[in-house]
């Protein structure tokens, strides 16, 4: 399936599954709860990349329900938030990617030393993106407030 027919399955399938919603505010619940964002545009153009990322895009239902689960379980509370998960999807789905290459058995041994250094560099990349996102969340660090108190 080419690029263009994925990106217009997409939106197709996207549009489907908003019509199903009786009215526009619930349709940006729907947005808001998935994406972080109630803009649709942005939750549309956020569907159509994490279809392009996903490894079986010739079934663009199956590929639309992963990257949707994917969204809905980091849970974005914003549109930075929503950008940043669908980075890290496209991460993750690459490093697999790599890691299933190297374990094939046709490979020569620097073929499979290319395909582990590859997926080394985005599981590191995707621990980073974790951590950065933690950070935004606020939960990567502590505040430690001092007070001067004056005991008499």
């Amino acid at each position: 399936m080419t690029k263009a027919c994925v990106e217009e399955r997409a939106l197709q399938v996207t549009e489907e599954s908003a019509a199903t919603v009786a009215t526009t505010a619930q349709v940006g619940e729907v947005y808001q709860r998935v994406f972080g964002t109630a803009d649709k545009k942005l939750a549309n153009h956020l569907t159509r990349q994490l279809l392009l990322l996903m490894p079986n895009a010739e079934d663009t239902d199956q590929a639309l329900a992963l990257s949707l689960a994917l969204e809905k379980a980091i849970q974005p509370k914003d549109e930075l938030e929503a950008l940043l998960s669908a980075q890290m999807a496209g991460v993750h789905n690459l490093a697999m990617k790599f890691l299933g290459r190297a374990n094939s058995n046709e490979l020569p041994t620097e073929g499979v030393t290319l395909n582990v250094e590859r997926a080394t560099k985005l599981l590191r990349t995707f621990t980073a993106q974790m951590e950065a996102l933690n950070r935004y969340r606020g939960k990567g660090q502590q505040k430690v407030t001092v007070e001067h108190v004056t005991v008499n």
